[in-house]
Order: C-alpha cells, then sequence, then structure tokens
C-alpha cells in the first residue's frame, strides 16, 4: 500500500510541473507493479502467492435489505461493517447492493418549527418539494402529504437540472385559510434536495405537512 501512494505522489508531481520525463518513468513504474502484482499489505513481486486480508464494507443503517455478493455468493449483512477475509485471487469481484428504496423520516415532536410535518429520503439523499415540480395549480404552501400512502419512484430528465429520479406521494391541496372548501387531492412531487433552485426560484420545502396533523 505504501508503494502505492508512493507512486501516487510522483504522479501528481509529475501532472503539477509538467515534467513529461518523470511522468514517463512513473508510468513505466506503473505498469511494471501491475504485472507482477501488488498487495494491499505491501507485498510487491510474483513471490507474494495467496496472500490473504481482509476487507470491511460498511452497510448504512437506511439500507433495510442489503446484499453483499463475493464471486456471485450472495450474503445478506446488517448494519455496521461487514468484514470479508479470504486469500484473494486474480478476477475475484465484491459487489454491494443497496436498498435505495424512498422512505418517510419524521421529526422529534418536540421540534416545534416541523412537528406534523415528514421528509423523504432516498439511500443517503434528503428530497425536497419544489414549486416548479408540482402540477398545475397546485400551490406548495397548501400542499399537504398523506404519511400513509406508498412512495413511488420514476426517473425523470428535468429543465436545468438533467436526469435525476423523482419520488412522487399523494397528498391534498388545501385550501388556504378561512376558506373552509372540499380538499383536492394532488401528487407531491420531490427531488433530491441538492438539485434544488436550478429553474425558476420559487418555494421550496424539505418538511412538509402529513394531511392527518
Amino acid at each position: 500500500m505504501r508503494a502505492l501512494y508512493l507512486k501516487s505522489g510522483v504522479a501528481d508531481v509529475a501532472a503539477e510541473l509538467g515534467d513529461r520525463s518523470l511522468l514517463d518513468t512513473s508510468l513505466r513504474r506503473w505498469d511494471d507493479m501491475v504485472a507482477t502484482k501488488t498487495y494491499l499489505t505491501g507485498g510487491n513481486g510474483s513471490r507474494h502467492v495467496d496472500e490473504g486480508f481482509g476487507i470491511a464494507l460498511r452497510v448504512p443503517a437506511w439500507s433495510a435489505r442489503t446484499r453483499v455478493s463475493v464471486d456471485n455468493e450472495d450474503r445478506d449483512p446488517g448494519p455496521g461493517y461487514h468484514q470479508l477475509r479470504r486469500r484473494w485471487q486474480p478476477g475475484d469481484e465484491i459487489t454491494l447492493h443497496l436498498d435505495l428504496t424512498p422512505r418517510w423520516t419524521h421529526p422529534d415532536r418536540r421540534v416545534d418549527a416541523v412537528r406534523g410535518c415528514a421528509a423523504i429520503e432516498r439511500g443517503p439523499l434528503v428530497y425536497c418539494f419544489e414549486q416548479a415540480d408540482q402540477p398545475d395549480g397546485i400551490q406548495l404552501e397548501d400542499l399537504a402529504v398523506r404519511p400513509d400512502a406508498m412512495l413511488g419512484e420514476r426517473p425523470a430528465t428535468l429543465p436545468g437540472i438533467g436526469q435525476t429520479t423523482e419520488v412522487t406521494v399523494d397528498g391534498v391541496h388545501l385550501p388556504p385559510p378561512p376558506r373552509v372548501t372540499p380538499r383536492t387531492l394532488a401528487t407531491a412531487i420531490a427531488i433530491p434536495y441538492f438539485q434544488w433552485d436550478n429553474r425558476d426560484g420559487r418555494a421550496m420545502r424539505v418538511w412538509i405537512p402529513r394531511a392527518d396533523a
């Protein structure tokens, strides 16, 4: 591993200085090292065979259904670090499958500002509701969601954003006070929080009122 750090550092210096000869030398050393195998414990060369070492895969708590595949052999780890230790061979493959199913997140009831609200997360991403995505005639300030409703997801390409994954949920459009007209059913649409404010600059919210609150 130290050899890898050293060679990557030499490559950085060569790129920064524009030194072509140093870069060529670094590339030749890299090719030699790859051809003779480099091991995580620091060994370099053909004398290191069947080296065994461990790999720790972090399984985040938000992944409800996780699967680890090692050479097509499946395992079902729980949250935390999943340890893999074996004698690794060329061509061994590890695949970590994480559950990206959208989910509800609820605030602590003692936080007054968001009491009676809910938020949506998908994988490691927090989602938000932006006025630009809501159906015509639906004002975000008057939109509430049904927390018992299933969360849907769909790929989308949006102007100013590009490709994304939208999350949809059944909601209701509440009449602004003091009117007491019937509620209108609506589909609320959320996008990843990091992609907001790339269109018309209108309203956005992460915490949205629950229709039952």
